[in-house]
């Protein structure tokens, strides 16, 4: 049986960039900012998103026996 507090209480699902978001003061949520990545970084983010200069191994021991370990 519910209980008056869990009537009182309504659960909403929200969509992750509005939980992600601040509100201001307005009472209006805000979209997150991006992060600030410089040159190189977004170099590199694209690089690994195309594939480039990627090492793969059929298994975890090939790729620690590449390693040295």
């Amino acid at each position: 049986m519910a209980t008056k507090a869990n009537k009182l209480v309504t659960k909403k699902a929200l969509p992750a960039e509005e939980a992600t978001s601040k509100v201001t003061k307005t009472g209006k949520a805000s979209k997150p900012k991006k992060p600030g990545y410089n040159e190189e970084t977004m170099q590199v983010i694209r690089d690994a998103k195309a594939g480039k200069d990627l090492l793969r191994y059929s298994t975890a021991e090939d790729m620690f026996e590449d390693f040295g370990s």
